[in-house]
């Protein structure tokens, strides 16, 4: 493939960042994570040079195709700053209202008796 490197660099830097964009601030549901892996494995695909039908006739699975297009995966991407962010507001001890905005938990409400809404730390391990 002509210049793998160059579209793998530009596809990082322009398509994942347009795809992940709204990750940082808003919590990451399993419904969400498989439209991101769909969307990213379809435009990976197309980036090698691939239809789904070609994939399928070849027998080749989503994993065969990411070492030929060397591209990060889509959810790390997505959750490289949300706990890069998460940790830096961790480290803060000087009482700044961002660290305060993070820990606060509302008791004033009921919560519903279906399933609860994910939070946007629920999906960080170290809190």
């Amino acid at each position: 493939m002509k210049y793998s490197k160059l579209k793998a660099e530009l596809f990082d830097t322009t398509v994942m960042s347009g795809l992940c964009y709204g990750s940082r601030t808003r919590a990451l549901t399993k419904a969400l994570e498989k439209q991101l892996k769909t969307a990213h494995l379809s435009i990976e695909r197309h980036l090698v040079g691939f239809t789904l039908h070609r994939q399928s006739i070849q027998g080749l699975h989503n994993a065969n195709i990411r070492p030929l297009s060397k591209v990060a995966d889509a959810l790390e991407y997505a959750n490289k700053p949300k706990h890069r962010w998460a940790g830096h507001m961790m480290r803060r001890s000087d009482g700044r209202w961002s660290r305060a905005v993070m820990e606060w938990y509302h008791r004033g409400e009921e919560r519903s008796l279906d399933r609860p809404p994910t939070r946007w730390s629920d999906t960080l391990p170290f809190l």
